[in-house]
């Protein structure tokens, strides 16, 4: 099948597509010791999300499109990790005092 033939992907994919990019942003930004910009990234990925919770309502995946999903989940909670890991400094002194690694 060509990229001509193939479906389109979903709506609904396409804004997770667009949570995968804002928490991507949202890790740069943590990097970058910028947390203004995190929090004003944090603020359009949760009127993603109320968009996501819209539109489950009147659209399903399919089988493809729920395994990207989760593909999509699983780089956001990393990222996730990562921008607590940055934001909670203490965390970290903590495990090294108690020696978890």
């Amino acid at each position: 099948m060509s990229r001509a033939d193939a479906p389109e992907p979903s709506r609904l994919i396409e804004v997770y597509e667009e949570i995968a990019r804002a928490s991507r942003t949202m890790l740069d930004a943590a990097k970058a010791d910028d947390w203004e910009r995190v929090a004003r990234i944090e603020v359009q990925c949760r009127e993603l999300i109320d968009r996501i919770r819209a539109a489950a309502k009147e659209e399903r995946l399919g089988a493809g499109e729920a395994r990207r999903r989760m593909e999509i989940l699983r780089g956001v909670l990393q990222d996730d990790a990562q921008i607590r890991a940055r934001s909670e400094p203490w965390l970290q002194d903590l495990n090294r005092i108690l020696g978890v690694s």
